[in-house]
């Protein structure tokens, strides 16, 4: 199965270096629109966890369409490096999308992935690059 294009929308004035995928940048103005075509027309939608007002509120668009089931939520949120807690940040996380979409998310785990074919209804799973396997091959074993 062919999914497309990998495509991720970006702030303008960032700079990110290439990573092999497409990143389109909008005018605030045009932003709302354009992301929205984008959730619509997409085959897959990752989404990373976090309590940023855009992200948010792509989750929202997300949420109240048919669009959930079309997305993974990437939960690994934490900065251990700079000592900041995953499991702190995807508490908080959890907390502000059950206030804002009365959703339930899942209680934090070793688990990076989370799916939902309806309201309330998530199922996890861990990313490869968490596996032990994943780490030797990093490793070059």
């Amino acid at each position: 199965m062919k999914l497309g294009r990998l495509i991720t929308v970006g702030k303008n004035g960032e700079y990110i270096p290439d990573a092999g995928f497409e990143r389109k940048y909008f005018s605030d103005k045009e932003w709302p629109a354009e992301v929205a075509k984008l959730i619509e027309s997409s085959h897959l939608i990752i989404l990373r966890a976090s309590t940023s007002k855009w992200v948010l509120w792509e989750l929202g668009e997300i949420l109240k369409s048919d669009a959930r089931k079309k997305m993974i939520l990437w939960t690994k949120m934490g900065y251990e490096s700079l000592g900041v807690s995953a499991k702190g940040r995807y508490n908080v996380f959890k907390k502000v999308v059950k206030e804002k979409f009365d959703e339930e998310l899942p209680d934090y785990g070793f688990y990076f992935a989370a799916t939902s074919e309806s309201k309330n209804n998530w199922e996890t799973a861990t990313m490869i690059e968490h596996t032990p396997l994943y780490r030797k091959m990093e490793m070059g074993y």
